[in-house]
């Protein structure tokens, strides 16, 4: 159900940005980081899930959630800036 629920989610946010293109959207700069921060992203979100299962316990489900967006945006943010930026000429 939950992987239904992000492809509608994100169909839905992907045909709203496509339909106001002209405007300036508010939240445009998350798009931004998150597009600059997605193949960190995509390198750091494996392995931490059972590590942020540990630390939020077996039965809490949002404080999971909260720990592992907190963390895999900090692991991603400094892979980013200690690895890939350098990197990049």
């Amino acid at each position: 159900m939950q992987p239904v629920l992000l492809t509608v989610g994100f169909g839905f946010l992907v045909a709203g940005c496509v339909s106001l293109r002209e405007e300036k959207l508010a939240f445009e700069w998350i798009f931004r980081v998150l597009a600059r921060l997605s193949y960190c992203l995509y390198l750091v979100h494996w392995p931490l899930i059972a590590w942020c299962k540990k630390l939020s316990g077996p039965e809490n489900l949002l404080a999971f959630w909260a720990i592992y967006i907190v963390l895999s945006s900090f692991t991603a943010l400094l892979l980013h800036y200690a690895v890939e930026k350098p990197l990049l000429l």
